[in-house]
C-alpha cells in the first residue's frame, strides 16, 4: 500500500504549494460568496448581541452537517454583521473542521490505486495550477478537487505527490472583522502555508527568513499570552527554533567537511542577536552562540546536546506545555 502523508501546518515540514482555485458546477460549491464578500455584507451595522448569538447557533449547527465549502459560504454571508469576538471564533472553529477534513480529502486523492494521483499529476506535472481545474476529465476528480480548493485549502506537492493544505492566505479576506490576535495568527500562518519552510527534509527558506519567523512567532507568543490560538503558535514556533538552533537532515547548521558552524548561519545568528536584543529568541541564540565559539565553532553532539538544553529553556520560558 502506497504511504500516505497528512500534511498538518504545525505539526510536520512538508508543506508547500500553489494557490488555489475557484471553481463550481450545480452540485458542487457556490464560488460566487466564497471570493469574496459581498459589498452588502461589508456595508451593513454590526448585529446586537442577541442577533449575533442567533447566528452563531445556526453557525454551530451548520458544523456538524456541513463541509468547509459551504461553511465558507456562510461565513461570506455573515462575518462582517459580527462582533469581532464571534467572527474570531468563526474562523477558529472553521480552521479546526479544515484540519479534520484534510485527512479525508488526501485519503480521497489517494483512491483507486493512485490514478487520482497519477492523473493530477499528468495535467499539472506536479505544481497545481488553478487555471487547469477545468481541463481535469474525470468528472469525480475534478468535483473532488473544485471542493477541496473552494473550502479554503490550496496543493502541496511533496515526494511526487499533491497533498491538500489550508491556504491561510486565503483567511486574509476576514482580517477586516477579526481580533488582533486572530490577525496576528493568520499572518504568521500564512507566510508558512505561502512558502514552505521545508520540504524532503531540507531547507528550502534561507536562515535570514526561518530567523524572522521565529521571530514573528515568538513575538506572538508574549503579546497574546491568552489566544484561542496560542498552543498552535507554540508548536510553530518550537517547530521554526528547532530547525534554526540544530537545521534539518538535508541541511545542516555546519559545513559537511569541516563540521564547523557554517558562515550563512553564523552571519544570520549575530544579526538575530544584534537586531532583536529584546527577545528570548536572540537570548537563546546568544547562549547557543558562545557554546558553539567555546568549542571552536565545531558543531558535535556535545553542542548539538547543550542546543537542545536551550531549546527546553525556551519553550520554559515561554511556559510552552509538551517541550520539556
Amino acid at each position: 500500500m502506497q504511504k500516505i502523508i497528512i500534511p498538518i501546518l504545525t505539526a510536520a515540514l512538508i508543506l508547500g504549494g500553489c494557490s488555489a482555485a475557484n471553481t463550481a458546477g450545480d452540485n458542487g460549491p457556490n464560488t460566487k460568496t466564497s471570493q469574496n464578500i459581498t459589498a452588502n455584507q461589508q456595508q451593513n451595522v454590526p448585529l446586537p448581541p442577541e442577533k449575533a448569538e442567533e447566528i452563531m447557533s445556526e453557525y454551530k449547527k451548520l458544523l456538524q452537517n456541513n463541509k468547509p465549502y459551504q461553511v465558507i459560504r456562510f461565513i461570506d454571508e455573515n462575518i462582517a454583521r459580527l462582533p469581532q469576538v464571534n467572527a474570531g471564533e468563526m474562523i477558529r472553529q472553521l480552521e479546526e473542521m479544515q484540519i479534520q477534513y484534510q485527512e479525508q480529502y488526501t485519503y480521497a486523492l489517494f483512491q483507486g490505486n493512485g490514478e487520482n494521483q497519477q492523473k493530477l499529476n499528468q495535467l499539472f506535472h506536479y505544481r497545481f495550477d488553478k487555471d487547469k481545474i477545468n481541463a481535469i476529465e474525470n468528472k469525480d476528480l475534478k468535483s473532488l478537487v473544485t471542493e477541496i480548493v473552494n473550502g479554503g485549502y490550496k496543493f502541496a506537492s511533496f515526494e511526487g505527490e499533491l497533498y491538500p493544505i489550508i491556504d491561510y492566505e486565503y483567511f486574509k479576506k476576514y482580517i477586516p472583522y477579526l481580533p488582533e490576535d486572530m490577525i496576528a495568527y493568520i499572518e504568521v500562518m500564512s507566510l508558512e502555508s505561502n512558502k514552505p519552510m521545508a520540504n524532503d527534509a531540507g531547507l528550502v527558506i534561507s536562515w535570514d527568513q526561518l530567523a524572522y519567523r521565529t521571530l514573528k512567532a515568538d513575538r506572538f507568543l508574549l503579546k497574546y499570552p491568552e489566544s484561542a490560538r496560542q498552543k498552535q503558535m507554540a508548536d510553530l514556533y518550537m517547530m521554526y527554533l528547532g530547525a534554526y538552533m540544530h537545521g534539518l537532515d538535508n541541511t545542516p547548521i555546519f559545513d559537511w567537511e569541516t563540521k564547523k558552524l557554517s558562515s550563512e548561519v553564523l552571519n544570520s545568528y549575530q544579526k538575530t542577536i544584534s537586531q532583536h536584543k529584546e527577545t528570548g529568541t536572540a537570548q537563546i541564540i546568544s547562549e547557543y552562540l558562545q557554546l558553539i565559539e567555546k568549542n571552536n565553532f565545531k558543531i558535535d553532539h556535545k553542542i548539538l546536546d547543550q542546543g537542545y538544553q536551550l531549546y527546553k529553556k525556551a519553550a520554559q520560558e515561554l511556559n510552552l506545555d509538551g517541550f520539556n
